[in-house]
């Protein structure tokens, strides 16, 4: 017995044949910390256990026609070796058995339900693809990448899909920023917004606020530094970022 699920995703409509017994789909209610952020504007998922980040990996996301839902989810199905077929031939007429040639990969984590269609998590053959906006707005990973995020997730787990262009990080004590190319043309973010973020960030940051607005005005994929972050202590004359075991 199967049951057939539409979705979008590899780049045309298919449909997502799986078997019953590979098939979980429950209400939210999590059992462990995790949750999952996939920023469409850098192409990036992060694993979190709670606060704390348990992994980073590239992804593929929605073309600008066909975008990636922005919005708080949770994970919905999970199917180990899910069948692909192609919708437009009919029922069983071209269909893709389980395996790496599989343009879903080897597993399918669903997160969102909308007038028939599944959004997903999965992984692709089509490695050149990840990393980019590649698909009809699923998420793509490589297949490694997928089956290790399939083992660390639950249904209910969270997913949250962003849009967000500014990248704060640190190097030695300057605070930089990356502000990413907008492809879906929402805009540049406030400087209110990412003064909110680096205090969450980097509490004890220090903005150089003329150096703010300049980034924001003219923005930039190379980092540039806006700032310095303070909390380092002086050990024999020098500084040092590690603190005391006294």
């Amino acid at each position: 017995m199967r049951k057939p699920l539409k979705t979008l995703t590899t780049g045309i409509l298919f449909s997502l044949v799986m078997n019953v017994c590979n098939i979980s789909h429950v209400l939210a209610d999590p059992t462990g910390h995790e949750r999952i952020v996939i920023n469409v504007a850098s192409r990036m998922l992060t694993l979190y256990h709670g606060d704390q980040v348990v992994r980073e990996y590239p992804v593929g996301v929605g073309r600008p026609a066909y975008p990636t839902p922005l919005g708080s989810y949770h994970v919905i199905r999970k199917v180990v070796d899910p069948i692909w077929e192609n919708p437009f031939k009919g029922t069983g007429k071209h269909r893709i058995n389980p395996g790496w040639s599989n343009p879903l990969g080897t597993r399918w984590i669903g997160f969102h339900e909308a007038n028939g269609n599944e959004f997903g998590i999965h992984g692709t053959p089509e490695v050149a693809s990840v990393g980019q906006y590649s698909s009809h707005g699923c998420v793509r990973m490589q297949i490694r990448d997928a089956e290790e995020l399939f083992e660390k997730v639950d249904n209910g787990t969270p997913v949250e899909v962003i849009y967000d262009r500014t990248l704060i990080t640190k190097t030695d004590q300057d605070l930089k920023i990356r502000i990413l190319k907008d492809p879906f043309g929402k805009g540049l973010p406030s400087v209110g917004s990412i003064r909110s973020k680096i205090a969450k960030q980097f509490p004890s940051a220090k903005i150089d606020d003329k150096m703010l607005v300049q980034a924001v005005t003219n923005p930039s994929e190379t980092p540039v530094t806006i700032g310095k972050v303070e909390g380092t202590i002086t050990l024999h004359g020098r500084v040092d970022n590690t603190q005391s075991d006294n």
